[in-house]
């Protein structure tokens, strides 16, 4: 018996930083890029692993894939199984790169395995395997990565309040561009918190306004806003990430681009210092156009995303 497991990436709309010091942030499904597992038993003593990272023994992977290493034994012994596996996971989602790709491995493998044990696939079954997932990959993540991808919905987050789905009543027209650079979100999250020792004042005062475009653009994209509004308030937003020292060279070339091509605004979305780039657009015909000039200004992949639509 052969079974699979689909899902989908997300990306941080905004709030990424401020997060970490209370603030809310917005995150969003990202259907355009997804990763699919397969799985079938095989004869044999170990389980087999198939992807484009490594292909081998499941118990020799790299340290890379310690979270999937730890989560395929974990979710056969909760259900007793002894069945000895191959894996094959095919990918489209880069690593690295804000754009959820633990929890996107670990929901579709998580998925494939509870069809293959014959068990119901329902967001109340796969999301304790993906937190259980993501607390070996991160270490304590908010969970926001966790929720968007295995619920598909967009999600509200706030340290005190937890996490909470948003119904859009505006549709956003997205690009999602990929600097090629690997976002280092430990490093500047690290480094935000040196300039938060260094110069209380100033960043608290960032974080602050971060926050509270995080809650207008919240405003605006559930009550039937205006487009040119939330493409305002992502150039704010990018601003102040600026100040925090996490955008990087490859993500202001792209930024540039975008808005020299009119769009409504855009920003590097996730750890900053590399990863990808959103940019708001007037339309799907503008979002093709833009990504068209973000390709051939240096971005080595490029999604359209019509959010809400």
């Amino acid at each position: 018996m052969q079974t699979q497991g689909i899902a989908s990436a997300k990306f941080i709309l905004c709030g990424e930083h401020s997060v970490v010091y209370g603030e809310p942030a917005i995150s969003f499904p990202f259907k355009q890029a997804r990763i699919i597992t397969t799985l079938k038993e095989i004869e044999g003593s170990e389980h087999q692993l198939i992807s484009d990272f490594y292909t081998g023994t499941l118990s020799q992977a790299p340290e890379k894939l310690t979270a999937v290493k730890a989560l395929i034994p974990h979710i056969l012994k909760r259900y007793q199984c002894h069945s000895v596996l191959e894996i094959t996971i095919d990918s489209s989602v880069p690593v690295g790169r804000g754009l959820g790709s633990s929890a996107v491995v670990a929901t579709s493998i998580t998925r494939a395995m509870l069809a293959f044990l014959k068990r119901p696939v329902i967001s109340s079954n796969v999301l304790p395997f993906v937190n259980f997932s993501e607390d070996i990959a991160h270490g304590n993540p908010s969970g926001v990565d966790a929720i968007t991808v295995v619920n598909e919905q967009a999600v509200w987050f706030e340290k005190e309040k937890g996490l909470q789905s948003l119904s859009l009543n505006l549709t956003l027209p997205i690009v999602v561009a990929d600097t090629g650079i690997p976002s280092e979100t430990r490093a500047s999250v690290a480094a935000v918190r040196d300039l938060y020792q260094k110069n209380n004042i100033e960043v608290s005062a960032c974080i602050s306004q971060l926050g509270e475009i995080s809650r207008e653009i919240g405003k605006e994209i559930t009550t039937h806003g205006d487009l040119q509004t939330v493409g305002d308030l992502f150039n704010q937003a990018h601003q102040l990430l600026r100040k925090l020292s996490v955008s990087s060279p490859e993500i202001e070339n792209l930024i540039t681009c975008a808005l020299d091509n009119q769009a409504l605004g855009a920003k590097l979305t996730g750890g900053g210092r590399g990863g990808c780039v959103i940019v708001l657009c007037k339309d799907k015909q503008h979002a093709q156009k833009m990504a068209t000039q973000l390709s051939a200004a240096g971005a080595i992949k490029t999604w359209i995303s019509m959010i809400g639509e």
